[in-house]
């Protein structure tokens, strides 16, 4: 953080007592660069604390922005999360054994078929 102090000094034998002067870096965003923005009359860089896990923060005109990164997803101002690839878009894309199911290839017998029955899975078809 960049504080401005400036020591006003009556006389040569006081200065550095403590009677220094608080001057503003700022009054508001238009006395900052563009990537930083009047915080408590200091210009201060926006994102720090804005973001949130694995997100990337930019600022334009004063103004952050939290987004998430290629390869992720998510709320930026909580987490970005991996994003997980899709095995599959349609049956044909899993063995014949499994069916395309939430974009992963699964088991289609799972929760088919009553108790004490069997299933099996021909051409990603479950069978009872």
């Amino acid at each position: 953080m960049l504080i401005l102090f400036v020591l006003l000094c009556l006389v040569a034998a006081t200065c550095g007592q403590g009677n220094s002067v608080f001057i503003p870096q700022c009054a508001n965003n238009d006395h900052c660069p563009l990537d930083h923005a009047c915080v408590a009359q200091s210009c201060e860089d926006p994102c720090v604390g804005t973001c949130g896990s694995n997100s990337t923060c930019h600022v334009r005109f004063h103004i952050p922005s939290c987004v998430c990164p290629s390869g992720y997803t998510g709320d930026p101002l909580i987490a970005c999360i991996p994003q997980v690839q899709p095995q599959c878009t349609a049956n044909d894309h899993c063995p014949l054994d499994r069916a395309c199911v939430g974009q992963r290839c699964k088991d289609p017998c799972v929760g088919t078929c009553g108790s004490n029955s069997t299933c099996h899975v021909r051409f990603h078809i479950p069978s009872c």
